[in-house]
């Protein structure tokens, strides 16, 4: 099964000019993905959500992603 996460919890050698993925269990429309002090954009391509920022994001330099969503209709 393909990991959930990309990059994976604590990698050490993600390639910094990529985008940041959570695949979910089923679609969420309101889900969204946040890196602390990058701007960028979330997209979703039916369960995976993904964050592209703006700019490349620096080599050699830790990053907090969070992943927000709420579980189906309130």
């Amino acid at each position: 099964a393909p990991d959930p996460y990309f990059p994976a919890d604590g990698a050490s050698d993600a390639f910094y000019r990529s985008t940041v993925e959570a695949t979910l269990t089923t679609a969420e429309a309101g889900a969204t993905i946040t890196v602390d002090g990058v701007t960028g954009t979330v997209t979703s391509d039916d369960n995976r959500v993904i964050f592209t920022p703006d700019t490349s994001l620096a080599p050699s330099t830790s990053y907090t992603a969070t992943l927000s969503w709420s579980c189906g209709a309130a």
